[in-house]
Parts: C-alpha cells; sequence; structure tokens
C-alpha cells in the first residue's frame, strides 16, 4: 500500500519514465499547476506514448479548465458518466487509488493507492469503459461561469483542510519558455490534424518544416496575409470546432500549393540542405571542433536571426560571445538528455546574447525537425488564425 507522500511521488515518478502509455480513469481534474506537479509534463512531447483520459463531464463543477485544455491539446478525452474509479495506467503498472487527479487529494487527503501490473482484466476494462464512453470534443469549455470552475479550488468544500503531504516539485523552474509545452500540444493537435487531412507538398522534409512554410505563406505571402492580423496581442483567436478548423485548412492550403510551386525562396531543397548542414555541424562529435566560420554558417540559417540584420552582427561579435560559450550553451542546448528541453532552452536565453527565443526555437527544431516545431510570430499567427488559444 502506498500512502502520504510516496503517493504523488510514486505516480510522478512513473509518468515521468512513461514510453508507452498513460491512461488515466478519473471523475475529478484539478488545475494544471497542481496536475503538472503530480503527474509532470514529459509524457506530452512524447509522441510515442498513447495517452488518454476517461472522465464524467457531469461534475464539470470539478473538472478544471485549463487542465481539460492541455489533455485536449495531446490526446483524446471521453466521458463515462457515473464513473467514480481512480485509475492511472502508466506503460505495465497500474495505481489503483482513491486520490483524484487534484493537488488537494494527494496534498489534503488521506488517501491510498496499490501498485499493481497492467493485466488483461485492468485493460479489458479500461477499454470496455473507454468504448461505451462519449467523445469530448476539442472544443468542449464548462458551461457553468468562471467562478464554479474557479482553478485555485480544485476539489470540492476544503475549508478547514491543511496541507498534510508535500506534492512533487513543479517539472521546470523557467520563465521565458514557461508557455512552450503548452505550445508544443497546440502544434502537434495541429500537425495531427493536417497530416490525417492534408496531401503533403513536400515529402523529403519532416511534417513541422513544411507546416512552417506553410504558417509563412499565410504571413507574408498570400494576398490577404490572414493570419498577420493576429501580430496585434490584443487581436483574441476564435474558439472554433476541429471540423471547423480543417476546412479553413484546406480552402487555405490549396492557395498555399499553388504558390509553393513556383515560388524560389521556399522550396524544399532549401530547407532539406539546411536541415542537414545544421544536423552534421552541431552533431555531438563536431561541436566540440566548431569554428567562427560554422557558427555563422548556422546563424545564416536561422530565420529570426535574419529578419532583423543587426541581431545577428551583434551575436557574430567575439565580444559579446565567445566561441567556447556558443559551443558550451549549443551543446548543452541540443545534447544535454539530463535535463528538460525548456530548461535547456531557457540555459541558452540567459548565456547567449541577442540569441533569442524565436532563435532557440528554430534551432532545436533544424536539429531535431521530426520532434520540434519552428516555433516564432509567424507562427503563433498562423495558430491563432485557426483558433489555438496561445
Amino acid at each position: 500500500m502506498i500512502i502520504g507522500n510516496e503517493l504523488a511521488q510514486t505516480l510522478r515518478n512513473l509518468c515521468d519514465n512513461a514510453q508507452k502509455r498513460l491512461w488515466i480513469a478519473v471523475p475529478f481534474i484539478g488545475n494544471w499547476d497542481n496536475v503538472k506537479r503530480i503527474i509532470g509534463t514529459k509524457w506530452i512531447t512524447n509522441t510515442n506514448i498513447d495517452v488518454k483520459l476517461l472522465t464524467d463531464l457531469n461534475n464539470e463543477s470539478f473538472l478544471k479548465s485549463d487542465t481539460m485544455k492541455q489533455f485536449q491539446l495531446r490526446s483524446e478525452i471521453k466521458s463515462l458518466p457515473g464513473l467514480h474509479a481512480k485509475m492511472y495506467t502508466v506503460d505495465d503498472k497500474v495505481l489503483l487509488t482513491s486520490a483524484n487527479l487534484t493537488g488537494t487529494a494527494f496534498s489534503k487527503r488521506y488517501e491510498f493507492g496499490v501498485l499493481l501490473d497492467f493485466d488483461n482484466d485492468i485493460k479489458n476494462t479500461f477499454k470496455h469503459w473507454w468504448e461505451i464512453a462519449s467523445k469530448v470534443e476539442s472544443s468542449w469549455i464548462p458551461r457553468k461561469s468562471e467562478s464554479t470552475n474557479n482553478i485555485e479550488k480544485d476539489d470540492v468544500d476544503t475549508k478547514g483542510l491543511k496541507t498534510i503531504w508535500k506534492l512533487p516539485d513543479a517539472p521546470v523552474k523557467i520563465k521565458v519558455f514557461k508557455n512552450y509545452v503548452n505550445y508544443l500540444k497546440a502544434y502537434n493537435h495541429f500537425k495531427n490534424i493536417y497530416e490525417k487531412n492534408i496531401e503533403r507538398v513536400w515529402n523529403k522534409v519532416p511534417i513541422y518544416h513544411e507546416i512552417d512554410s506553410f504558417f509563412n505563406y499565410l504571413y507574408h505571402e498570400h494576398d490577404d496575409t490572414p493570419s498577420y492580423i493576429y501580430k496585434d496581442k490584443e487581436k483574441k483567436y476564435r474558439n472554433i470546432s476541429d471540423d471547423k478548423r480543417l476546412s479553413e485548412i484546406i480552402k487555405f492550403h490549396k492557395q498555399y500549393r499553388r504558390w509553393v510551386k513556383k515560388s524560389e525562396w521556399e522550396t524544399e531543397k532549401s530547407k532539406e540542405d539546411r536541415i542537414k548542414i545544421i544536423h552534421k555541424l552541431l552533431s555531438p562529435t563536431n561541436i566540440v571542433n566548431l569554428k567562427y566560420d560554422d557558427v555563422e554558417t548556422v546563424i545564416s540559417f536561422i530565420n529570426s536571426m535574419n529578419s532583423i540584420p543587426l541581431n545577428r552582427v551583434v551575436f557574430l561579435r567575439k565580444e559579446n560571445n565567445s566561441l567556447s560559450i556558443i559551443k558550451k550553451a549549443w551543446e548543452n542546448l541540443l545534447h544535454n538528455n539530463d535535463k528538460a528541453i525548456e530548461e535547456r532552452m531557457e540555459d541558452c536565453n540567459n548565456e547567449l546574447y541577442r540569441f533569442g527565443k524565436s532563435a532557440i526555437q528554430e534551432l532545436i527544431s533544424f536539429y531535431y525537425p521530426e520532434k520540434y516545431p519552428i516555433i516564432n510570430s509567424n507562427s503563433n499567427c498562423g495558430m491563432k488564425l485557426f483558433g489555438y488559444d496561445l
């Protein structure tokens, strides 16, 4: 039996090491600040993990919208009326517990759990519940007022309850890149729709880089530049359904397809070459021998470092960034697997002068083009155009 501080820590350890499965069945879901301390965030960016969340929409006062949104962008959510079980399946282990997925349950209540092997009985039970449950649409929001969905109170009335157990630490202590994981979930949601429904224009480069070209077109090259209006941070996104989102992607993609066939500036070959060169120069064996000419080559491929030429000039001044500092910062960013990606990005932002947020996100994507999208102003505006709240 697992109780006390070990209950949340056991679940967090399982989730941080997940490789193939995270199936959760709980009737109450707490606010995201607490939930990410209980189950971490590493599972979010690992697309090999099958994520399923089963809950009961009849408990909407105790389903926090900020956490539901995180799951909606990463996985499918289903509702099973009358669900009361609390089951956390991670790979081949199952934590059966009395605790809901809330900070209150894991820190202010006397709960217990048992850790079991993921046998056929448990597997078949969850699968049966999943089959008879109803899909929760990606546009779902609580019908009741925000006061009844208060993200501070993530369980039933907690008046008089004191903290008796300590939740695990937040996954990463960061500032500049604190929303990066949220962005990844949104981009992966968009990528999945694009991948399943849109005929690829480029087949030799990873899909993230074709999507980046699509967003650049909508921001710069389209006759009406439809995403440019979202450069104004006060311009709100539209809350639209996946069906509406798909119809608009199809409409704009037909126009993009015609443009890309005659474009000389943005070609599949140029993308492919940049990915190959950056990957070769910054591989673990080559990065230790990096020269200033190599640094200049890498920088020349990063759009955000060239859109404002002064950034490139200032960055390349040796008095601002020595070669040893650049190598150390990039090696940590790309190859230090002991740290979460956001923390490595934060380190790079702090260590290098005039190599900022967009440049770091571009470099990550060029080196790991199958894993990370290019995130910058152009792509953010494109995402807002298609109804994503960034």
